[in-house]
């Protein structure tokens, strides 16, 4: 894994040559590793190992967006997108209360026709 101060790249365990931002507020960083692929990492975002790109000698190129769905192109006709169910917990906690106010609604439902059925 190649790494600086604020980011990190897992480019093939290789080094590679690295820039800066270009000003404080800029959270993007390039490179290219030794076999001469290069990478971009985009910054924070809430996608885990934040948001990158790669694109390779052999036209293949992957990425990974801030909210953490994933591309990849091999470069010669194949493709795959993932996008991830709950990407954040914010996503989690919504469903998760929706959820909850589900079941509480068939709850009442079910106990309010029995006692009326039962009367």
């Amino acid at each position: 894994m190649s790494t600086n101060s604020n980011t990190s790249s897992t480019s093939n365990n290789n080094s590679s040559s690295q820039t800066q931002p270009s000003n404080s507020n800029d959270n993007v960083y390039r490179g290219v590793n030794d076999q001469g692929n290069k990478w971009t990492h985009r910054g924070d975002s809430v996608a885990s190992g934040g948001s990158y790109h790669y694109s390779n000698q052999d036209n293949s190129y992957y990425y990974q967006n801030p909210d953490g769905s994933r591309y990849y192109n091999d470069g010669n006709g194949f493709s795959s997108y993932k996008k991830f169910f709950f990407s954040t917990m914010i996503d989690f906690f919504v469903v998760s209360v929706f959820l909850m106010f589900c079941y509480i609604y068939i709850f009442v439902v079910v106990f309010l026709s029995m006692f009326f059925l039962s009367s």
